[in-house]
């Protein structure tokens, strides 16, 4: 049986979110999963934000062509004031794939 401060801590980890981060970085996931959703409702405004299931790929669940898609990555990419090079395109195929990739990649900006 773990003692009071071992469940804790394992407590203050779950609570962190799934990366054991800050609460500073829950709140950058947050902002950077709006900004991920405000984006894509420019490209494809007939979307529910909603709807948008985080492990499905972005494009089959927004039906979104390869000139959107290429869109949708140069607006994140203008939101965030980073450049996402043609090579990781793949990892922002789907909701945690971009807030994964951008929240690592904007880190570098502060």
């Amino acid at each position: 049986m773990r003692d009071a401060s071992e469940r804790g801590a394992t407590v203050a980890a779950a609570a962190s979110g799934p990366s054991g981060g800050s609460p500073r970085d829950a709140a950058d996931t947050d902002a950077i999963r709006a900004v991920v959703l405000r984006v894509l409702a420019r490209i494809a405004p007939e979307v529910d934000a909603a709807t948008i299931r985080r492990d499905l790929p972005l494009r089959d669940q927004v039906d979104l062509d390869s000139m959107d898609f290429l869109n949708f990555v140069l607006g994140l990419a203008e939101a965030l004031g980073i450049e996402v090079p043609e090579r990781d395109y793949a990892a922002l195929a789907t909701l945690d794939g971009c807030v994964t990739y951008l929240a690592a990649h904007s880190a570098r900006l502060r």
